[in-house]
């Protein structure tokens, strides 16, 4: 089965994938493309660890299981500094 998702949350050595369909089964082995850049896809394998079945957002915890070079280097270090980039969110002041 192949099935597009997004990425909720990027780590080291795996991710959090959000799933609207189906979710893999905890334990399973799952091939992980990602396409953010299409002239250079990443696939990685993973084990689903984790799934969250909220109704409104299933998600399921991936952990790499091979390719970590190129997952640390292409998709974290990517992400990473990505996140880094942004401008923080303003301050809630409520007094």
């Amino acid at each position: 089965m192949i099935q597009d998702g997004l990425t909720d949350n990027v780590g080291p050595q795996g991710t959090l994938v959000y799933l609207p369909r189906d979710l893999p089964n905890v334990g399973s082995k799952v091939n992980l493309t990602v396409t953010e850049n299409p002239h250079d896809e990443i696939s990685v394998t993973a084990q689903v660890i984790r799934l969250e079945r909220n109704a409104a957002h299933p998600q399921a915890a991936l952990q790499l299981t091979d390719s970590f070079r190129l997952w640390k280097k292409k998709v974290w270090e990517t992400a990473r500094a990505t996140i880094a980039a942004l401008e923080p969110e303003g301050r809630d002041d409520w007094g």
